[in-house]
């Protein structure tokens, strides 16, 4: 847990406007993920993600776990 971590520091919890402010600063047409979401999925999608994501993000730290397909990846061997 986050708490065990690092105890004497002070938690602040993500919030939807800091993931607002996050987003549009990702680059656009970079490949999806095992998911199929792309940055430009993310950018346009409806306001309500922005309030997902940082529940997301605020409970993945608060639990100390992370969902284990956000360790999945693709590689694309270049030619």
């Amino acid at each position: 847990m986050y708490s065990n971590y690092c105890p004497k520091s002070v938690f602040h919890w993500i919030s939807a406007e800091l993931v607002d402010k996050g987003i549009p600063e990702m680059k656009l047409g970079k490949a999806a993920g095992c998911d199929g979401i792309e940055a430009k999925h993310l950018r346009y999608a409806h306001p309500r993600i922005r309030v997902m994501l940082s529940l997301l993000f605020n409970a993945m730290i608060s639990h100390g776990m992370v969902p284990s397909m956000f360790g999945l990846g693709i590689t694309v061997p270049s030619i």
